[in-house]
């Protein structure tokens, strides 16, 4: 059986990237930052980035309740204005009851 020294070394290096990962993960999580492995930890650009995009996720979501919140405000007002027609109509109609006694 012949073995081809590419195979070899890909699969040598590829052991090699796992335990270098492995190590990496490892001393990542060893810092008492509070947040092991935290965006905001990171520094730089990726904290930058991190808190921008979380920054424009909160606002995506308080824009949504406050959607809803409108939206539930003019299903209630449309509610309250068909009962006021329908009152309405029910005043008219004791109002003739009453015209028609006298």
């Amino acid at each position: 059986m012949k073995y081809l020294p590419t195979k070899i070394n890909r699969s040598f290096t590829a052991g090699c990237m796992e335990t270098l990962t492995n190590f990496v993960r490892l001393q990542s999580t060893c810092n008492d930052t509070g947040g092991a492995g935290s965006i905001r930890d990171a520094g730089g650009a990726f904290k930058k980035r991190g808190m921008a995009k979380e920054s424009q996720y909160f606002y995506k979501k308080e824009r949504e309740l406050l959607q809803k919140i409108k939206e539930s405000m003019n299903d209630q007002k449309r509610f309250h204005e068909e009962q006021i027609a329908v009152h309405k109509c029910a005043l008219e109609k004791i109002k003739n009851k009453e015209n028609t006694i006298d």
